[in-house]
């Protein structure tokens, strides 16, 4: 009889131990799990970071182009300027076709500034298009 208890007793202490592992156990996973959650929050954390200064980066840029568009729509005054660069353009320029066709482009000089000129900002660049199209 004795004996019967002491195995009862020893297998109650063995589900409870086996019950406090297994606690232990959720315990840990739970940590894990919470861990894991941090580490995810951080992460999402990092890249809306990331995505918020990709995002004002190009907020900048559209400003700025837009600016620069801005700008050219409103000098209409300074057309002759822009005649005269395209002369000494013409001017630089090695084979005479090239020479002519800048000349015959004159007239279109409007539609070639809205179409190039926003895009290419430097002298060099614009001479390196093509006029001709």
């Amino acid at each position: 009889m004795l004996l019967l208890l002491l195995l009862l007793l020893l297998l109650l202490l063995l589900l409870l131990l086996l019950l406090l592992l297994l606690l232990l156990l959720l315990l840990l996973l739970l940590l894990l799990l919470l861990l894991l959650l941090l580490l995810l929050l951080l992460l999402l954390l990092l890249l809306l970071q990331l995505l918020l200064l990709i995002l004002l980066l190009l907020l900048l840029l559209l400003l700025l182009l837009l600016h620069h568009h801005h700008h050219h729509n409103h000098h209409h005054h300074h057309h002759h300027h822009d005649k005269k660069r395209i002369h000494t353009m013409a001017a630089t320029t090695t084979y005479s076709p090239y020479r002519g066709k800048v000349r015959q482009n004159l007239k279109n000089l409007s539609v070639i500034r809205t179409d190039r000129l926003e895009i290419f900002v430097s002298p060099n660049q614009f001479l390196s298009v093509p006029l001709s199209y």
